[in-house]
């Protein structure tokens, strides 16, 4: 059977397909490999593949003196090269496909300075006056699509900009495709006969086939936008249990939309959406979801310990760095626990231990070296707290360290450190705590952010 659907595969190639097949397969394969051996001989012997009376197989048992068992054997091997090859040819064969990968394998790898430029080119090519293509908003919503949900950082300089652009690309493809389909309709009730009333006006959005897909995505819209606690317990149960096969990007965002929901009403209060939380983040972590390439990001790593934190789940914090610190890159694992066990530290106020262990820490890594940097600043003003003189020194420092070493930052990075840096200074020349946490309320961007207002509140309760 294996040898049948080989020859069927043979069969349907062209001068050109052989000439690219040698090229792939001698590229793929050892030279002496038996497979190698075997595609050199049929390419060889390519001219004799379309006559009727040539037994293929017959022919390379003589050839090789391979029992038929050997030769089902690579003739099911070689069939799998030959899939492998037809998918390298087509994505060759387009440009835009091909560019595409390219795309998104460099995306995937972190190497987003090469990943933005190859995207440019991309969008130079498409955009180009005068020319059109029924697929050209089809590739340019696939790459909006996938530039934007990642972890490539142009979302925070030109998100805005980028997330309009997918929303009018997936609009435009929706329009033209309906469209098309709606003329293609038109064509094969003429060539079958009959009319088929029930897909004509494929834009109507009544028409819509609801799939169970759809009625999920439905259930998280309702989430978000009608905050129903009733579709996060659905959607959280449904996901966690497994009882649906849910893969890919839809389980990451339906986890990423759990994660925020829950997050947003703990912070109002919902207490018994703690553990729901901390199930989800080691459900992401066990499936795959939160890890790159098999690692966690210490950037991730520090969050979720911050969250325990916050929420006083210290033992949950401390298992957590103790069941996933493994799954951090080596060269950062040592300086992330460190900084993670400082974080801990800091939330049961032992602030010497903190002191002691950040002044170990010296990583490479810039998001751990501002991590701990920062976690060092509180830990010192919360320690200097009545030696004015000091606090002043330790501020000008961190002032310092964020001047050498924006190069190297986000805008977004520099601004949370510089905010945070600004509101303790107001605090440190005696301006009124009410009137700081007021306007801290107006900041979304502030590094410790939940610590600075609980810190401010306990100056005001203070001083009541």
């Amino acid at each position: 059977m294996g040898a049948s659907r080989l020859l069927k595969l043979w069969k349907s190639f062209d001068e050109r397909d052989w000439k690219n097949f040698n090229r792939y397969y001698s590229s793929q394969l050892r030279p002496k490999s038996d497979i190698y051996l075997f595609c050199a001989f049929i390419h060889n012997h390519r001219n004799k593949i379309g006559r009727q009376h040539i037994d293929v197989t017959r022919l390379t048992e003589r050839h090789f003196n391979w029992d038929r068992k050997k030769m089902s054997n690579i003739s099911a091997r070689t069939k799998e090269l030959v899939y492998e090859f037809l998918a390298h040819d087509a994505l060759s064969s387009s440009p835009a496909d091909y560019d595409f990968f390219k795309f998104k394998g460099l995306n995937d790898r972190g190497l987003y300075e090469e990943a933005d430029r190859i995207a440019s080119k991309i969008h130079h090519y498409f955009n180009r006056p005068g020319y059109y293509d029924i697929r050209k908003n089809l590739y340019r919503q696939r790459l909006l699509h996938e530039h934007y949900f990642s972890d490539n950082p142009i979302k925070y300089h030109n998100g805005t900009r980028l997330f309009r652009e997918l929303i009018t690309s997936m609009h435009e493809m929706q329009n033209e495709f309906a469209l098309y389909y709606d003329i293609e309709i038109q064509n094969m009730e003429g060539i079958l006969g009959g009319e088929w009333p029930d897909l004509r006006n494929l834009r109507n959005e009544s028409q819509v086939h609801l799939s169970q897909q759809y009625q999920m995505l439905d259930q998280l819209y309702n989430l978000v936008y009608h905050d129903s606690e009733t579709d996060f317990m659905k959607l959280h149960e449904l996901l966690l249990s497994g009882n649906a096969k849910i893969v890919g990007e839809l389980k990451a965002v339906l986890l990423i939309y759990l994660n925020r929901y829950a997050l947003r009403k703990i912070g109002e209060g919902h207490e018994h959406l703690k553990s729901l939380l901390f199930s989800q983040y080691e459900y992401g972590l066990r499936s795959g979801i939160f890890l790159s390439k098999g690692h966690i990001t210490t950037q991730r790593f520090l969050n979720m310990i911050q969250l325990g934190t916050v929420f006083n789940q210290i033992s949950w914090a401390r298992n957590f760095v103790e069941s996933f610190s493994g799954l951090l890159e080596e060269p950062d694992r040592k300086d992330a626990k460190a900084v993670a066990a400082a974080n801990i530290l800091f939330a049961e106020n032992k602030i010497l231990q903190v002191l002691e262990i950040l002044s170990t820490v010296n990583p490479t890594n810039i998001y751990l070296k501002v991590e701990s940097r920062t976690q060092l600043l509180v830990a010192q003003l919360t320690y200097y707290e009545n030696s004015p003189d000091l606090m002043w020194t330790s501020l000008r420092n961190y002032d310092d360290f964020i001047r050498r070493n924006q190069r190297n930052m986000s805008d977004r990075m520099v601004q949370s450190c510089q905010s945070l840096s600004n509101f303790l200074k107001r605090l440190n020349r005696h301006d009124d705590p009410q009137v700081i946490l007021h306007d801290l309320k107006d900041y979304s961007i502030v590094a410790k952010k939940t610590w600075l207002s609980s810190y401010l509140q306990n100056k005001i309760d203070a001083g009541s």
